[in-house]
């Protein structure tokens, strides 16, 4: 018996099925990545802040030479890490969005919880990234201010001060009663 060969268009036809899984795949991928950086792009960019947390706040002081050396290590690092690839400005423009989106959540939520209610719960949830970004940066006290500090008009809680007739206080003005 002779086996019959494939024609060539079916020949054809499978290797077209194979680059369009392979593509499909790369496409997947791609989409669970996100379109600006990949979750192994993101450990190094959160690992290198970490180590350089004055670059993470965008704080250098004064040798910005220096600084522009570590943005270079850290944009070799990560185009080594795959697509995408970016040069130094465009890392730099990936770390200023992904910090100011993490800014706009907290705000949200800051802003959330002073409402009067009356609505469904709307605030976002941060993920383990987020939170380190926000830790890193001081995006917390930015956004909500320095905790145990007062702000002018803001009523004191006078409760624990004593009264007058404990612990006269001596007065300065013209006005004060002569013993």
């Amino acid at each position: 018996m002779c086996q019959k060969s494939k024609p060539p268009f079916v020949f054809h036809f499978e290797i077209v099925k194979q680059r369009a899984r392979e593509f499909i795949e790369k496409l997947k991928e791609t989409l669970e990545m996100g379109k600006h950086k990949t979750p192994r792009q993101d450990e190094t960019f959160l690992s290198f802040m970490e180590q350089h947390p004055d670059i993470a706040k965008n704080y250098v002081k004064g040798d910005r030479v220096a600084a522009e050396a570590l943005w270079t290590e850290l944009a070799k690092e990560l185009n080594s890490q795959g697509p995408p690839q970016k040069d130094i400005n465009g890392w730099k423009k990936v770390w200023s969005d992904w910090k100011g989106c993490v800014r706009k959540k907290i705000a949200h939520n800051k802003s959330e919880t002073r409402a009067t209610g009356g609505g469904p719960f709307n605030q976002f949830v941060l993920s383990c990234t987020e939170e380190k970004i926000a830790e890193l940066c001081g995006l917390y006290t930015c956004v909500k201010g320095i905790p145990q500090s007062s702000s002018f008009g803001v009523q004191c809680d006078n409760s624990n001060e004593s009264s007058d007739d404990e612990n006269p206080t001596p007065s300065t003005s013209a006005v004060a009663t002569r013993t």
